[in-house]
């Protein structure tokens, strides 16, 4: 997760950075601990190998 650039306000980071999430960002978020838990609960059920094959690849290749 990378913090990009506020378009709306650039010489303002920290506060950009700092602020709370929007509601779409919200749901991102929400996403991805849902699915960082998902992946935890497979590495203690099928090993690492496997959870690292599953969850580990990047959201270009249409898998994540």
């Amino acid at each position: 997760m990378g913090d990009g650039k506020p378009s709306h306000h650039p010489d303002d980071v920290a506060d950009w950075l700092l602020s709370d999430p929007t509601p779409a960002e919200r749901r991102l978020l929400h996403d991805a601990e849902m699915r960082a838990a998902e992946a935890v609960v497979h590495l203690l059920e099928h090993g690492v190998e496997s959870a690292m094959n599953l969850y580990n690849r990047s959201a270009s290749d249409g898998q994540s």
